[in-house]
């Protein structure tokens, strides 16, 4: 009879993660998740395979906190123009506030991986589908409430957006200050205001 696991799955992904977000997928040795997680080599392979596989469900589980942020932000707002508002800073005050300036694992992953990493391709790209989708959503009612004008199309825009915010984190990992990042998030709201 096989024995019952002696750890938390979600608590072993958070660790990992932290530690792929700090140091990358080509950074991160067996020996650092041992480190962060306190497992054993045998645990951390009986539970996960290989590397990959912790790396993937780890990067899986940010993108599922991502989106239930993203939703909460976005989805059913009385004030689309206030959500997205809130949902741009609030997105570039975590990636801002960080002490280390690891930027956003998933655009880590999108520079460092998806080009040659078709698992970790298709996760994100799911994820910025099902972004692009709220985005675009927030936008359409938007203008049907008058807050955006309605000479843009939803879908194209939420692409705009997306396409500015991925700029401007990974910038924040380099030369774009805080204030110039919030400065950047004003102008892409008065690009789709009335």
């Amino acid at each position: 009879m096989a024995r019952p696991r002696e750890f938390d799955i979600d608590e072993v992904l958070v660790k990992s993660m932290q530690v792929f977000w700090s140091e990358g997928y080509d950074g991160t040795s067996l020996s650092d998740i041992m480190e962060a997680t306190k497992l054993q080599k045998g645990s951390i392979y009986k539970a996960f395979k290989d590397k990959h596989s912790l790396f993937l469900a780890s990067l899986e589980h940010y993108l599922r906190m991502a989106h239930e942020f993203d939703k909460k932000h976005l989805d059913n707002s009385n004030s689309p123009k206030k959500a997205i508002h809130s949902w741009l800073h609030s997105d570039l005050k975590a990636v801002c506030g960080q002490t280390l300036k690891r930027g956003c694992l998933m655009i880590n992953s999108l520079n460092d991986r998806a080009y040659r990493d078709t698992e970790v391709k298709n996760l994100i790209s799911d994820h910025i589908s099902a972004l692009e989708k709220l985005l675009a959503k927030a936008i359409k009612r938007g203008q049907e409430i008058g807050e955006f004008r309605d000479d843009i199309k939803p879908t194209e825009t939420a692409k705009i957006i997306i396409s500015l915010l991925v700029g401007m984190i990974t910038l924040t990992k380099g030369p774009l200050s805080n204030n110039q990042s919030l400065k950047i998030v004003n102008n892409i709201l008065k690009m789709v205001e009335p």
